[in-house]
């Protein structure tokens, strides 16, 4: 009987769950102030002053900024640049 069958499949599907993990690295953030409330029952967190994300090569820098957490939305207000690599918009 042969048996490497099911070790490649389970190295296989280790390999995607890795690659998947990684593809959905979450962002990290910072602002002066941050506060959790609740608009229309969803969960929103708004971050003011200062507002930073950061992802791998990705920053994106604003004045303020709501996050709504269920539906991962980000809203983004004020002066606002994104930065990705070499190129930047603002």
């Amino acid at each position: 009987m042969e048996r490497p069958l099911p070790i490649r499949y389970f190295i296989f599907t280790l390999f995607l769950i890795f690659r998947l993990s990684s593809a959905q690295e979450k962002w990290n953030y910072s602002a002066e102030v941050m506060e959790s409330t609740k608009i229309n029952g969803k969960e929103v967190r708004r971050l003011n002053e200062n507002v930073r994300f950061v992802k791998t090569d990705k920053v994106i820098l604003t004045d303020n900024a709501a996050q709504y957490l269920k539906d991962d939305v980000l809203h983004l207000n004020g002066n606002t640049m994104m930065i990705n690599g070499l190129d930047t918009l603002t």
